[in-house]
């Protein structure tokens, strides 16, 4: 696979380079590089204008990785060197930045594609509204099924980041920039890379870690956390709940509902969350292979479904999990790589989450302990 590595800055090619790390991943928002350049010849790199703000793009081959904004370079000599290093972020970056802008302040039945999509038309233009670099969206679920908002009014000051979490946890979806420095919505990825994993076949080095300390042995749910006026304990207050058959001691965790529509509903999803979460984290999984590409010539990419197999690590069998995050590395010292972590799809569940509360929950029709329907496996 063609991996030749290409530099636009502002549109003019630029080389010289002589590291390149780019990170993306469902864990980071937006992606990010660092570049660094030498100079072959004495003044070189004085001719090299790179300023903060300047749009960059990076190719693999024909492949873009990275398409965003130079937010910071530095520059420096020695007595027998010259060198520049760029850093920055994907176009993204102005969601997490910039103020969230809408004429208003005021949105009516929307849904996360539709009001990512009003939020993010700020962006990638001049101060004079003369489009650059757009930002696009993209939404791997039929917008048509995402939930209604009535009414959403912003928060002075909160960034467009802020409000696009909110109600993309509301529709228990991710965000995260590709590429091509768009947005994406999307639960946990079902497609997959085009090759696995292996040792002795693709992979330099590779680790996993085990950790229980996000695991419990039962998730209760209860209407709150004191049993006013009763005297029979907590009982009156029970929902249900979920438990974890592979936690051997007791340690239970409580959660309370919320004051919202569904609330009973609402807590036991988010205790049977808070288990699948806390199992697809409890067993972390690191490759470094030496190459960008799978085998179809597709960048190894987060929030797809890779195979992996280190019998050396004690893996008994193979496993299909998420690409959560990548690094893609390119120096003359270790050469091309890409660190890819990878988890358990559970782990990338969206907690659930409710955007309206009422002062009152109706409990007139509130079940004997010991009767709940909402027990979860």
């Amino acid at each position: 696979m063609n991996d030749e590595i290409r530099i636009e800055l502002n549109g003019k090619q630029i080389y010289g380079w002589t590291s390149i790390h780019v990170q993306v991943g469902l864990e980071f928002f937006p992606g990010s590089f660092v570049v660094q350049f030498s100079e072959v010849y004495p003044g070189e790199l004085n001719a090299l204008r790179m300023e903060p703000g300047s749009y960059f793009e990076l190719f693999a081959g024909t492949r873009r990785m990275v398409a965003g904004y130079v937010d910071r370079y530095h520059t420096e000599f020695s007595a027998g060197a010259h060198s520049i290093a760029a850093s920055g972020r994907g176009k993204c970056q102005d969601l997490v930045d910039a103020s969230a802008e809408w004429p208003g302040g005021q949105f009516s039945n929307v849904n996360a594609y539709t009001l990512a999509q009003n939020l993010v038309a700020a962006y990638g233009k001049t101060p004079d509204g003369d489009v650059t670099h757009p930002i696009d969206v993209l939404c791997s679920v039929d917008p048509s099924t995402l939930r209604i908002i009535p009414q959403l009014n912003l928060i002075l000051g909160e960034s467009a980041f802020d409000v696009l979490s909110r109600v993309a946890r509301y529709s228990q979806l991710m965000m995260y920039e590709n590429f091509d420095g768009d947005l994406v919505l999307s639960r946990a990825g079902t497609d997959a890379m085009a090759s696995s994993l292996e040792e002795g076949v693709n992979v330099q080095a590779a680790r996993i870690e085990y950790s229980a300390d996000r695991r419990f042995s039962e998730y209760t749910c209860f209407l709150q956390s004191v049993a006013m006026g009763l005297d029979a304990g907590d009982g009156g207050n029970l929902l249900g709940g979920t438990k974890d058959n592979g936690v051997q001691r007791n340690r239970k965790r409580y959660l309370i509902a919320e004051a919202t529509a569904g609330y009973v509903d609402l807590c036991i999803e988010r205790a049977i969350w808070q288990r699948n979460s806390a199992n697809g984290r409890s067993e972390v999984i690191t490759v470094v292979t030496d190459n960008w590409f799978d085998e179809a010539g597709n960048l190894w990419q987060p929030n797809r479904l890779v195979t992996v197999y280190l019998p050396s690590l004690k893996m008994k069998a193979p496993v299909t999990w998420l690409i959560a995050n990548v690094n893609f590395k390119k120096d003359e010292g270790s050469g091309t790589t890409a660190e890819l972590t990878i988890m358990h799809p559970g782990a990338y569940s969206v907690e659930p989450m409710a955007l309206y509360t009422s002062n009152l929950i109706d409990t007139s029709k509130m079940f004997a302990s010991g009767n709940s329907p909402y027990w979860a496996e």
